[in-house]
């Protein structure tokens, strides 16, 4: 082993060594904040696409009800997507 080599070895450990608490927060923290951000996406993605197919259903109908659950909301993501597709199911 050269003494470059071995010399960015310890740096490399030292470094390591410094990080061992800090680290893994940082990264814990930066795949939770990920997991939130992809969750989020996916809700908006499955209610903009239950939201056309509402559409198609009613264009298809010839009437659109004006009263939708897309006016104004207090309710959670979770609450609009299970509402949803309960009256999707049936």
């Amino acid at each position: 082993m050269t003494a470059s080599r071995k010399s960015l070895f310890i740096f490399l450990m030292g470094l390591a060594w410094r990080c061992r608490y800090t680290m893994p927060l940082l990264l814990s923290g930066t795949v939770a904040l990920l997991g939130q951000a992809w969750m989020f996406q996916i809700r908006v993605q499955t209610v903009h696409r239950l939201h056309e197919n509402d559409l198609g259903f009613y264009d298809d109908e010839g009437s659109v009800e004006e009263s939708s659950w897309e006016t104004e909301s207090t309710d959670s993501w979770e609450t609009i997507v299970e509402e949803v597709a309960y009256d999707l199911n049936g």
